[in-house]
């Protein structure tokens, strides 16, 4: 596991591509791009990949204190035959590492609904993490 470079564009893609698909999304490239560009340049953001695995993240200011900094998943996405080999797991450390070693107090991480929630929320919670929030969305 490492941190993306510009070249793991395609590869991002790709996989972006797999994530919005499984949700029923649509997908915009350059959006996709542009995203991943900012966080891979910005030291605020991180991206990690590894074999058909990434997740991507980001650290602001926490609104209701001034003296935190809050870390966002932004994506997290292992792919269906690399699922069950440990991959989830190093990108979830690995993203804890990277924003307590950047200053952020807390790491928020989500769990799609479609995407085996109630899985996801099980391993959150084994690595210590509480229920926070809840979201929902309409389009409109």
């Amino acid at each position: 596991m490492r941190q993306a470079t510009r070249e793991d564009l395609p590869e991002l893609l790709r996989m972006a591509r797999r994530f919005c698909n499984a949700l029923g999304e649509d997908i915009d490239r350059e959006s996709v791009v542009v995203t991943a560009e900012s966080l891979i340049d910005n030291p605020d953001g991180v991206i990690y990949i590894t074999d058909g695995a990434c997740a991507g993240a980001l650290i602001f200011p926490y609104f209701f204190n001034q003296y935190r900094r809050q870390a966002q998943e932004l994506f997290w996405w292992v792919d269906e035959d690399q699922r069950g080999r440990g991959a989830a797991s190093n990108l979830l450390h690995a993203l804890e590492r990277w924003a307590k070693t950047h200053g952020a107090n807390r790491l928020q991480m989500v769990s799609m609904a479609a995407l085996d929630g109630k899985k996801v929320e099980k391993i959150y919670r084994s690595k210590g993490y509480r229920a926070f929030e809840n979201t929902f969305l309409k389009d409109l």
